[in-house]
């Protein structure tokens, strides 16, 4: 939060520990650290010395703040950080002293600081501090503050946390409680979140944003894994968590991405219960079936899912893949504006067959939402070919692909004189499985080995069991099958990828090509099919090599010339490096992003509910009928047996009357030798 403020001030600074955080977080920014107890404000010369934190950066202050000029008396707590204007009930005190007060408006009088960040922690005098800052709310627009709500403390000084809460939203702020322990976040206009983190906390932080500036965002994951989709998210989420945009991942399960986004700054909320598609692959699609586990994920979605939202009160819900309908859902039963990103083709590239018809879906989630971001024109075109974007919701954002500090490369000291080399790594990464295409480069590979090139073919990512057999055996078929390593998925692709010479893409239709854009910033070359979204996004023979899609042999030719000719090679790397570098930037993708959801933040939101209505209606109606269909089959089978227990019985009683008779004439002659 820290990183794009010209100020820092620490307001009840102790030993120093905040504005240390604040000076690594920023080393461009200014510092002003305010102590009033001596022993502490020794320490904290002492720690600003260590750390060269000092005039013009740094500035210290001894004296406490409040709302006038003065004098006044403290209490020294035995705890070194417990001292303040009122007796702190868990340390006792050891004395009082007298020091100079000040206010923030007399501090901050004379600085131009554009972008000012406040802490403050004053053992319950915090609603003083901030009535003596009026000038500084007045003329600082970009300013944000953190301050501890301490109830106990707050009582003694007269006022309570409720009060702090609603002065602050007088002067325009949105107040949001802090959870340390669950790392999440909740607005403090909302009692219940207020009374709930004072019940379960002795004191919490509270971070407060302008209403103008703030922006708060529920987003679904389809999944907690880090596949592509999932990395474009975690992208996202880093680029608005620095631009203080408070962002909430709202789960389906553990996974490795729920650490990735709390590192990133974001709020994770693991909701289990909701954790089914409205989409299914062809092969394992059963309907009725699909539309009865809908029905139970709607609703342990009402039951689960909106408390969570209800609390958390987001400015906008964002769903990040079309193949789960909750938070469109979530959304408009809460009349909270929707955006929805879409990321893939869904039928094309993935075979996903839908509940509902994949237009119809499409149509729901189109009138569901308020922005729409689509990750090329190819995709736009394809998932909405039936919707006439008459409200100009959908908008073609490129993702951004970053990678990690030290991993960047200078192509001018690469080496692309492959033929030289022991053995030439060729990879592909991504999802094993049909849509994917890998026997391309296993066939391709075979082709280059048989001629007597030194490859070795990788095949990293996820793996559909039935696809993976098929590699297995076209791999085992031929006499090079040790030139070729299966992996599964690894979470960080990058050190796979640095090891690799070529990348490939064999999609059959891709909709973005997030690993052949990582291979380009790593200085690798890349060929792909001529379809889909790398089509769009590169220039054949520019910025790598296309081959038509199934065309094994136009690939093998495509490796060959990488093989054979390296300055061609080197320069068409170069010029691919340059071409992302400045295409695939976070402006381009999070920033206009961020910049469509401030807008369709606060929209009216119309009495239009298509994703609920086509999940309540169909899903219900399907699941009544299918349970109608249950028991009327359970009735059937109960009157059958019915009947044929009754004509058991009539055999029995058939039997029974013979017995008689039998009985009725032994008893007869019984009577007659009598």
């Amino acid at each position: 939060l820290v990183k794009k403020s010209d100020l820092f001030l620490d307001v009840g600074a102790h030993y120093g520990f905040y504005s240390l955080l604040a000076a690594e977080a920023n080393p461009h920014m200014k510092i002003i650290s305010v102590e009033p107890v001596p022993e502490n404000f020794e320490i904290l010369q002492k720690n600003m010395e260590e750390n060269e934190i000092s005039s013009p950066k740094g500035r210290l202050i001894r004296a406490a703040v409040g709302n006038r000029i003065g004098k006044v008396e403290l209490f020294k707590s035995a705890a070194s950080d417990n001292s303040g204007m009122f007796k702190h009930p868990n340390a006792p005190s050891v004395g009082k002293f007298e020091v100079q007060t000040t206010t923030i408006d007399e501090i901050l009088r004379e600085d131009d600081s554009k972008s000012i960040f406040i802490k403050i922690d004053t053992e319950g005098n915090e609603l003083a501090v901030l009535k003596g800052m009026e000038k500084t709310f007045e003329k600082c627009r970009d300013l944000s503050l953190l301050l501890e709500m301490n109830p106990k403390m707050f009582k003694l000084a007269g006022t309570s946390c409720k009060e702090v809460v609603e002065y602050l939203s007088s002067k325009g702020f949105n107040v949001y409680g802090v959870d340390d322990k669950e790392s999440k976040y909740y607005p403090l206009e909302d009692e219940g979140n207020l009374y709930r983190l004072q019940a379960e906390n002795s004191f919490f932080n509270a971070l407060c944003v302008k209403k103008e500036k703030s922006l708060s965002v529920a987003f679904f994951s389809h999944s907690a894994l880090l596949a592509g989709a999932e990395r474009s998210l975690a992208d996202l989420v880093e680029d608005l968590c620095h631009d203080s945009v408070l962002c909430s991942v709202l789960l389906p399960s553990e996974g490795p991405l729920k650490e990735m986004l709390l590192d990133k700054g974001a709020a994770v909320h693991v909701l289990p219960e909701c954790t089914y598609w409205w989409a299914g692959s062809h092969q394992s699609f059963n309907e009725a079936g699909h539309k009865m586990q809908l029905t139970q994920s709607m609703k342990a979605t009402v039951a689960g899912v909106l408390p969570v939202l209800r609390q958390l009160k987001p400015d906008v819900v964002y769903t990040q893949t079309i193949v789960v309908p909750w938070g469109a859902l979530c959304a408009e039963i809460l009349s909270i504006p929707h955006a929805l990103s879409v990321c893939e083709y869904g039928e094309l590239d993935h075979h996903f067959k839908f509940s509902f018809g994949f237009q119809e879906s499409m149509k729901a989630f189109y009138d569901s939402s308020k922005a729409i971001f689509s990750i090329t024109e190819s995709v736009k075109n394809e998932v909405f070919k039936g919707v006439r974007d008459k409200d100009g919701k959908i908008e073609v954002v490129y993702r951004s692909v970053r990678l990690n500090p030290g991993d960047d490369c200078d192509v001018a000291v690469q080496n692309y004189d492959y033929k030289n080399k022991a053995v030439i790594n060729v990879a592909i990464f991504g999802t094993v499985f049909e849509g994917k295409g890998q026997e391309d480069i296993v066939q391709a590979g075979i082709a280059l080995m048989a001629k007597g090139f030194k490859i070795k073919v990788y095949i990293i990512g996820y793996a559909d069991p039935q696809y993976l057999v098929l590699i297995k055996d076209l791999i085992g078929a031929s006499p090079y099958k040790d030139n070729f390593i299966i992996k599964n998925f690894v979470l960080d692709p990058i050190e796979q990828m640095k090891a690799m010479d070529i990348i490939v893409s064999c999609s059959r239709n891709e909709a973005f090509g997030r690993t052949l854009i990582e291979a380009i910033l790593l200085g690798k070359p890349i060929i792909y099919p001529d379809s889909g979204g790398p089509k769009e996004i590169f220039v054949d023979g520019v910025h790598g090599l296309a081959y038509p899609c199934g065309d094994v042999q136009r690939l093998a030719e495509k490796l060959i010339f990488v093989i054979d000719h390296p300055d061609k090679t080197k320069q068409r790397v170069k010029a691919a490096k340059e071409y992302v570098s400045k295409k695939f930037t976070p402006g381009s993708y999070s920033g206009k992003i961020e910049s469509r959801l401030k807008r369709i933040k606060g929209a009216e939101i119309k009495p239009h509910h298509s994703v609920m209505t086509l999940l309540s209606a169909a899903a219900l109606v399907d699941a009544f009928l299918a349970e109608f269909g249950r028991k009327n089959a359970e009735f059937f089978e109960a009157r059958d047996e019915l009947a044929n227990r009754n004509g058991q019985i009539v055999g029995l009683n058939k039997a029974v009357a013979e017995r008689d008779c039998q009985n009725a004439g032994l008893r007869q002659q019984i009577d007659e030798r009598d």
